[in-house]
């Protein structure tokens, strides 16, 4: 078997097994589970202990969100640390891959 015919063979067994990891179903990622303060119950004008409610619904509401967007972040970045690390790992591979092939077909040319 030349050179670039098993190349071609390694590289369709790589594509195929790469490509059949499945991502993760959309319904794995949480939906926001903050729920807004209701406005309604606003009027045009509002007693102090009406204020301190609104502006203590508020807060709730801000850390929760808060909170739910930090959790998302850490997770996507742990997928983009994971999806990087998988890249380079492959990567590696086919580099070291091709240092053999490279050294096989250097060998091969000495002995013409």
């Amino acid at each position: 078997m030349n050179r670039k015919t098993l190349l071609a063979a390694i590289l369709s067994v790589a594509a195929c097994s790469t490509w059949a990891a499945e991502p993760a179903p959309a319904e794995s990622i949480q939906a926001n589970p903050c729920k807004a303060p209701d406005l309604s119950a606003i009027g045009t004008s509002l007693t102090k202990e009406q204020a301190d409610a609104i502006n203590a619904d508020n807060k709730a509401y801000q850390d929760c969100v808060q909170n739910y967007v930090n959790q998302q972040q850490a997770l996507g970045n742990a997928h983009l640390k994971a999806a990087k690390e998988a890249a380079d790992e492959f990567n590696a591979y086919f580099k070291a891959l091709n240092d053999k092939l490279g050294a096989m077909s250097g060998k091969s040319k000495d002995k013409k």
